[in-house]
């Protein structure tokens, strides 16, 4: 239980800083820190079978809020008529780049110490587990964004919407573990990596 609560208060920490500009430069600067505290919480939960809890906690604190944040159904009709769903596409985009510039370096060092090879299952997976799972609870649960997306009624919207997400799901782990960060960011994260394995 420990883990788990020293998980949610970093998760939650880096959400508030992501929020506030004033503390830019000291999250910045104690980027390492935050990703090794992150790093252990994941891996201490890993060892003890509980990957599951770690990947259920990065959803609902990290995830599962900036989600109901962006979601509406004002946001699905953005730039359309009510109903039609214009602005899926962009809403989805919009989630992911939220996602990555803010969980991105987590989500990256997680896949970097728990994805060993193609055939077997990673054992904690914060895509899959992390975000695509409160995404698609943020759909369903929400009766109106439901029925809106999934059973419009019309064709073309519900074809529209089918590639919407097909094409969200398609590129949703290539984007989320790509990173946009300047070098010095990368470094950091891989020298952060090479600390990780290397910890008993």
């Amino acid at each position: 239980r420990a883990l788990t609560d020293q998980l949610e208060h970093v998760l939650m920490s880096m959400n508030e800083r992501n929020h506030d500009d004033d503390d830019a430069n000291v999250h910045n600067g104690n980027k390492f820190l935050v990703l090794a505290a992150v790093g252990h919480c994941l891996r201490g939960l890993a060892i003890n079978g509980r990957g599951k809890d770690a990947e259920s906690t990065f959803a609902r604190i990290a995830i599962m809020p900036l989600i109901r944040s962006k979601v509406s159904v004002g946001r699905l009709d953005e730039g359309g008529s009510r109903g039609q769903c214009a602005g899926l596409f962009s809403l989805l985009d919009d989630i992911a780049c939220t996602i990555g510039s803010t969980f991105g370096p987590v989500i990256r060092m997680s896949a970097n110490m728990f994805y060993l090879s193609e055939t077997l299952k990673p054992e904690v997976d914060l895509v899959t587990g992390g975000v695509w799972v409160p995404l698609a609870t943020a759909l369903m649960g929400d009766v109106s964004i439901k029925m809106a997306i999934f059973s419009p009624g019309i064709a073309n919207i519900i074809q529209a919407n089918y590639m919407a997400i097909d094409t969200f799901l398609s590129e949703l782990a290539g984007r989320l573990l790509s990173s946009s960060s300047t070098t010095s960011n990368l470094e950091e994260e891989d020298e952060f990596a090479s600390f990780d394995v290397a910890s008993p």
